[in-house]
């Protein structure tokens, strides 16, 4: 009886220390299929390994489905990866679900992949630290698409890789703990970026590019603020007529090159000092304008000049459209 009892206890041991043993983080590539569910992220068939799908601590790889074959679609719950490489001509669309990315450099779109926030879709990437490399397109294709950075973070080029993160339509939102941009941000229709957390601070880069496109507005929450690398090369652009650059906080200095075309606006709803240049990159007549409301001072100065800058008072409007 004893003996029973010892050898008992001793596979119930052994079987403990299996089941406290974590799981080892697994690399999962996409295949897609042609059946009903061949978009289906949860469906074990779609990926390489055939037994499971990539879930919290995994790497998930998509790459450009073979002919017939289907993009994963996340849709029918939440889920999680460490690390999301998004190959060339790889797709995943996120819509009506979240998708949590937790690793440092976690987000990684290579030039020609496409990560597409649909409707009601939400991307957290919660892996601070590291630098997320966009080399493809991150995407806000809905007015309900939302995109979470819930850790100080960087979205970055990797090596010659031209990445954006491009907003289509009204009201999408980019919520920040804290970013440091260093590739573009487009928008054609318009995105607000606001804080995901206290004191978040949206950086512009000394190679970064923040451009309103067609009738796109970028809008800067209050309570965001704003800031700038030491270099004075960062750029802020609206470029056709009903684009819109708008910022309703202050910020400490607001440092670039402002391009304002074909009847463009900056609106400032907020006490702030921009340190830069107007450009009209076309060459044409008029540029842009801009808009000071609601009781705020505008104060501009020449690029990376120390000196005292000129201050425009509230409700004016400098430059003009027909």
């Amino acid at each position: 009886m004893k003996r029973t009892t010892f050898f008992s206890s001793l596979l119930v041991a052994a079987l403990g220390i299996v089941m406290a043993t974590p799981a080892s983080a697994t690399t999962f590539t996409w295949v897609g299929d042609s059946t009903a569910d061949g978009s289906d992220w949860q469906e074990p068939s779609n990926w390489n390994l055939n037994s499971s799908y990539p879930q919290s601590g995994d790497t998930a790889i998509i790459v450009s489905p073979a002919f017939l074959k289907q993009d994963p679609v996340i849709y029918q719950q939440a889920e999680a990866v460490s690390v999301l490489n998004i190959q060339n001509g790889g797709l995943l669309t996120v819509t009506t679900q979240t998708l949590t990315v937790s690793g440092s450099a976690g987000v990684d779109i290579d030039a020609g992949g496409t990560l597409d926030i649909g409707a009601s879709g939400v991307v957290i990437v919660s892996g601070g630290g590291g630098t997320h490399p966009i080399g493809g397109t991150l995407k806000l294709s809905s007015s309900t698409s939302i995109l979470k950075v819930s850790a100080a973070t960087t979205f970055g080029l990797n090596g010659d890789d031209k990445g954006m993160v491009l907003g289509q339509h009204n009201d999408a939102k980019i919520d920040i703990a804290g970013v440091t941009l260093t590739n573009n941000i487009f928008v054609e229709g318009m995105m607000t970026v606001r804080e995901e957390s206290g004191d978040a601070t949206f950086l512009n880069g000394s190679t970064g590019v923040v451009r309103a496109n067609a009738a796109g507005t970028l809008k800067f929450a209050s309570g965001l603020t704003l800031d700038d690398t030491s270099a004075c090369s960062p750029s802020w652009e609206a470029i056709t007529s009903s684009a819109i650059l708008e910022f309703n906080e202050a910020a400490t200095s607001l440092v670039g090159t402002f391009v304002l075309d074909n009847c463009a606006k900056m609106l400032f709803n907020a006490n702030i000092t921009t340190v830069g240049k107007l450009v009209d990159s076309a060459a044409s007549s008029p540029k842009g304008f801009i808009d000071i409301e609601n009781s705020s001072t505008f104060a501009f100065r020449t690029l990376c000049d120390s000196g005292s800058p000129v201050s425009y008072n509230s409700d004016q409007t400098l430059g003009s459209c027909p």
